[in-house]
């Protein structure tokens, strides 16, 4: 469940208030609480028992980076239009690595329920106190990025942004690219991802146009949903033999009425990224595949051992979102998911795709 603002603060108090070298009470004078009335919190700093003075204190519940950078850019609004300026120390349930680097560009202090901090106490030109402490884990999950915005279905929503650098005019226009490659997805799951997505930095939302601010950081993410899915883990894979292979398997892609599609190394020699000797594709389901092989007179027979065709089953969205060629194969970012998990060759071709795929972001 997630903290509100005064249990934050009372965990805090009880995390710090008698704490060593370093200890931040609360204080109790009434002149300087209205002095900096426009902050959460007056507190007082020691740091090895040598007192250090007051520090304002400012709660954010829900440390996320567009939280964090907005209220970071208000901590420096304040410090510019005091006249009796005084350092601020942004505290928040857990800090991330994001987090953090947004807070050092703004040059704001921070302090977590983890044990987590980097304070700079100034004066003058002068800095009188430096303490960073960080590698403690977060120990409140209600903190941490929504991760299945990433997987399945609402996945499509940030591989749609990555296919379009040029970015939508309206969330309508974002659900009917999907729905018109193949995906199925509702104008609220859109609206649902995209707020999530603003949170974390990653989308560029405007009047004119929705767009992906950092496109990198989308493909890293759809990774780590990619590598994390349970759907991935039921996969059935089948290895099967037949004479005239290649042909006939081509041939049978072609046909109207099948569910297939190249994906992997295969995929990867049908768009002049690798060699093999392997066929490898995905089909919805094995049963209907073997059916429809049969009537398009192509032979297949159980090969575990040494069968060179390879046959998975998968109807995870992502396999069939945006597939394209001839014959048929997954799309560009389907692929790059794939080859990182293929060592040790696929990292190598994943580069290439990787590269393909961001080029359109390149300024």
């Amino acid at each position: 469940m997630r903290l509100n603002e005064a249990e934050i603060l009372e965990k805090f108090i009880a995390l710090y208030d008698d704490s060593k070298p370093l200890r931040i009470s609360i204080t109790r004078d009434r002149t300087i609480k209205r002095l900096y009335k426009r902050y959460d919190i007056i507190a007082e700093l020691e740091v090895e028992e040598n007192y250090l003075g007051y520090t304002a204190i400012e709660v954010v519940s829900v440390p996320n980076p567009k939280n964090l950078q907005n209220k970071a850019i208000l901590i420096k609004q304040k410090e510019k239009d005091s006249s009796t300026p005084i350092t601020v120390i942004i505290v928040a349930p857990y800090i991330g690595l994001k987090q953090r680097k947004i807070l050092d560009e703004q040059d704001v202090c921070w302090m977590d329920l983890c044990g987590n901090m980097k304070i700079k106490i100034k004066k003058g030109k002068n800095t009188r106190i430096y303490v960073e402490k960080t590698g403690n884990k977060n120990k409140f999950p209600d903190t941490a990025p929504i991760k299945k915005i990433f997987q399945g279905t609402s996945s499509l929503v940030s591989r749609t942004l990555l296919l379009n650098p040029e970015g939508f005019e309206s969330q309508y226009k974002l659900v009917d690219f999907i729905n018109g490659r193949d995906g199925n997805i509702t104008v609220s799951t859109v609206s649902r991802v995209l707020k999530s997505l603003e949170e974390e930095l990653l989308v560029s939302r405007n009047k004119s146009k929705i767009t992906a601010g950092d496109a990198e950081g989308i493909l890293d993410e759809l990774l780590a949903g990619f590598q994390a899915s349970n759907l991935r883990k039921k996969q059935r894979s089948f290895r099967f033999t037949s004479d005239g292979l290649e042909q006939k398997i081509l041939y049978s892609m072609l046909e109207p009425l099948i569910n297939c599609v190249a994906c992997g190394f295969y995929a990867a020699k049908l768009k002049g990224l690798a060699a093999t000797d392997e066929i490898t594709i995905c089909v919805r389901n094995i049963a209907k595949f073997r059916n429809q092989c049969s009537k398009s007179l192509v032979s297949m027979e159980p090969d575990e051992e040494y069968g060179n065709i390879q046959v998975i089953e998968d109807d995870n969205t992502g396999v069939w979102f945006n597939i394209s060629g001839c014959p048929p194969q997954v799309d560009d970012i389907e692929l790059y998911f794939e080859m990182m998990n293929s060592r040790p060759r696929g990292p190598k071709i994943a580069e290439t795709l990787k590269e393909k795929i961001l080029e359109g972001f390149k300024k």
